[in-house]
C-alpha cells in the first residue's frame, strides 16, 4: 500500500518552475524595448513591423505545430509557461514561454500506468499492476534522468534546429506587439502624465516633453517613438493656452541638423 501511496503521489507532482534565465536560442530576435529606451539599432534602411495579437497568435501556433512534428505532442500548461513532452521519454521537454523565448530541459522520470507514455493515461485502476513487482519497471519511464549530457544536448541542439525558423517569427511578433503597446499606449501615457502634472510649471512640462522626444535614438524604433511624441504635441499641446512658440521651436531646432528638427504646426 505505501508503494501505491508513492506511485500516486509521484503522478501528481507538479514540475518546479523554470530557472530564470532562458537557454540560448539560436539567431533570438531582439526584445522588446524597454520603458525608457529602444532596442538596438536593426540593419540600416528597416522598418518597425507592427504586429497585432492575431498574427502573435498565429507564430505561437506555427511554432507549437513544428513541435508536434517532431514528435511533442503532449503539453501541460503552468503560469507564464508551456511544458511540451516528447513521446519518447529520453528526449527533453520544451519550455515555451508567454514572451516568446524558449528553453529545453532534461525530461522528468515519468509515473504512468503500464504499458503507457504519460500518466493521465488509461483509467486509474491499471495503477493497481504497479503495486506488484513484476508489473513495477513498465510504471516507471527514467529515460530522460538516465542519458548523458552529450545525448542531451544533442537532442536540445535538434529541437533548436528544427524550431529556430518558428521562434525568431513568434520573437519578432512578440516585439514588434510590444512596440505597437508602446506607441499606442505607453508613450501617449507618460506623456498625458507630464503634461497634466499640475505639480510642474508649464515650462517645465513643456521642456520635459521636449528633451523625451530629442532623447530617442536614431533607429527605426527610435523614429516611431519620436513621431508619437509628435503628434501629442500637434493634437495637445499647440492646440492648449500654451503650446511651443516659433521662438521656442527655433532655439531647440538650432544644434540639430535640418532634417533632424522638431516640426510643428503653428499655435492656434
Amino acid at each position: 500500500m505505501n508503494l501505491l501511496l508513492l506511485l500516486c503521489s509521484l503522478v501528481f507532482a507538479q514540475d518546479p518552475a523554470p530557472p530564470a534565465e532562458p537557454a540560448p536560442v539560436p539567431a533570438p530576435a531582439p526584445a522588446a524595448p524597454a520603458a525608457e529606451e529602444e532596442e538596438e539599432a536593426p540593419l540600416p534602411g528597416a522598418e518597425v513591423t507592427i504586429f497585432s495579437v492575431p498574427e502573435v497568435a498565429r507564430a505561437r501556433d506555427a511554432l507549437v505545430q513544428q513541435l508536434r512534428a517532431e514528435g511533442y505532442r503532449r503539453s501541460e500548461r503552468k503560469d507564464g509557461y508551456t511544458i511540451y513532452h516528447h513521446d519518447a521519454p529520453y528526449h527533453p521537454q520544451v519550455v515555451l514561454h508567454d514572451d516568446g523565448w524558449i528553453q529545453v530541459r532534461r525530461e522528468r522520470i515519468r509515473v504512468h500506468p503500464p504499458g503507457r507514455r504519460f500518466a493521465n493515461e488509461g483509467s486509474p485502476l491499471e495503477y493497481l499492476w504497479c503495486a506488484t513487482i513484476i508489473a513495477l519497471p513498465y510504471c516507471i519511464s527514467p529515460g530522460g534522468q538516465l542519458i548523458s549530457k552529450t545525448k542531451l544536448d544533442a537532442f536540445k541542439e535538434d529541437v533548436f534546429d528544427a524550431t529556430q525558423v518558428e521562434v525568431r517569427q513568434l520573437n519578432n511578433a512578440v516585439a514588434g506587439h510590444a512596440m505597437e503597446q508602446r506607441l499606442s499606449r505607453d508613450i501617449p501615457a507618460q506623456l498625458e502624465g507630464i503634461w497634466r502634472d499640475a505639480s510642474l510649471p508649464i515650462q517645465t512640462r513643456k521642456d520635459r516633453i521636449l528633451a523625451l522626444w530629442d532623447t530617442r535614438t536614431d533607429t527605426p524604433e527610435g523614429n516611431a517613438a519620436r513621431e508619437a511624441i509628435e503628434n501629442f504635441m500637434a493634437a495637445v499641446i499647440q492646440t492648449s493656452p500654451t503650446p511651443y512658440t516659433a521662438a521656442e521651436l527655433e532655439e531647440f531646432n538650432r544644434p540639430l541638423d535640418p532634417a533632424a528638427r522638431l516640426n510643428l504646426p503653428a499655435p492656434r
